[in-house]
Parts: structure tokens; sequence; C-alpha cells
């Protein structure tokens, strides 16, 4: 009976851990995102900084997470965190930086540009940082 329970831990253990295709479930469902520096002393420039997605451009950013390779590891620092929330419930955070991301102490990538795109926007937003600290990300527009 107890090689049942062993047998039956190890599965439970191996099928809980966090990766971006089963994060995918617990993010699909966000409808904002706040991203923000995540170190404890930021530079004078980051301090305070926080930003709000919203709108279509929360799911580009949920199916470039969850759709993340593992491609090996470097030496990223991922000062920002992205928050994923759904109303008020926090459905997880995830640390970025460009196109590298940190699931589980597992870096991935987002081969798809959108998460290095996001850091661009974010460092374009800090370097014309308005006089309050908080901003939100609107969606490009696109030609039609």
């Amino acid at each position: 009976m107890r090689i049942v329970y062993f047998i039956l831990a190890i599965a439970l253990l191996n099928g809980c851990k966090r990766t971006p295709s089963n994060l995918a479930h617990q993010i699909a469902s966000a409808d904002h995102i706040v991203v923000r520096y995540r170190f404890a002393h930021p530079p004078p420039q980051l301090s305070g900084i926080r930003l709000s997605v919203s709108g279509d451009k929360v799911h580009e950013i949920v199916k470039a997470v969850s759709s993340a390779t593992h491609e090996g590891d470097t030496l990223c620092a991922w000062p920002w965190e992205l928050q994923f929330y759904r109303n008020t419930n926090r459905l997880a955070i995830i640390d970025f930086q460009g196109p590298s991301l940190l699931v589980e102490n597992v870096e991935y990538w987002d081969k798809s540009g959108v998460l290095a795109e996001l850091d661009r926007e974010i460092l374009r937003q800090i370097r014309f940082k308005p006089t309050h600290s908080n901003t939100e990300l609107k969606p490009k527009a696109t030609a039609h």
C-alpha cells in the first residue's frame, strides 16, 4: 500500500510543476496585467514605476507566455514583474526581461516578439516618465 501512496505522491508532484503551457490555464482569464520593477531598491528613474496593460494587449501577452519554450539559460536579471489579474484577484506573477521569462526558476523564451516589444515600451515610458508613476499601456492602432 505504501508503494501506491509513493507513486501517487510522485505523480502529483510532477504534475504540479508550472510551465508556460500549464500556466496558460491559470492566466487565460486575466483582464489586466500590472507591470512593475521587482527589485527592492530601484534606481530613481524606476522608483514607483507601475504600468497597467489592458485590452487586446493582455491576450497577446497571455498567448506569448503560454507558447514560450525552454531554449537554454542566460544571465538575465528579469527586472520586470508581470502580475496577471482577473478583477482584483491576482492569478500569477512572472518575471521577465525582453523575450526571456522565468517560470518556477526555469527560463523560457517568447519567440513571438510580444514580450520584447513590451520591454521596449516600458523603457520608452520610463525615458519619458510622466509626473505621476502609474501609466497605462494602450494597444497599438493597426492599419486596416
